[in-house]
């Protein structure tokens, strides 16, 4: 589980501090987790998890946000 965080933390390009942040579990703890030094407690796994899916859904939103303005714009454009 520790790789699979460390996975996805690196697929969303997310930093350490932010996925932290999101989680409420200490940087330092996070970098142990993700090296497997530490195990996750259920409780933190759960909100790292959803952490990384909450950021995941505010990264498509923002891809998404960006297509919609894009499209806008070329309409207006035509």
């Amino acid at each position: 589980m520790q790789h699979n965080i460390k996975t996805r933390r690196n697929t969303l390009k997310t930093s350490l501090v932010e996925l932290s942040i999101a989680s409420r579990v200490s940087q330092g703890r996070l970098s142990y987790i993700e090296r497997g030094i530490m195990a996750p407690t259920p409780e933190e796994l759960e909100r790292i998890e959803d952490a990384l899916a909450a950021l995941r859904l505010r990264q498509l939103a923002r891809v998404v946000g960006l297509k919609s303005r894009a499209s806008v714009e070329t309409e207006a454009v035509a």
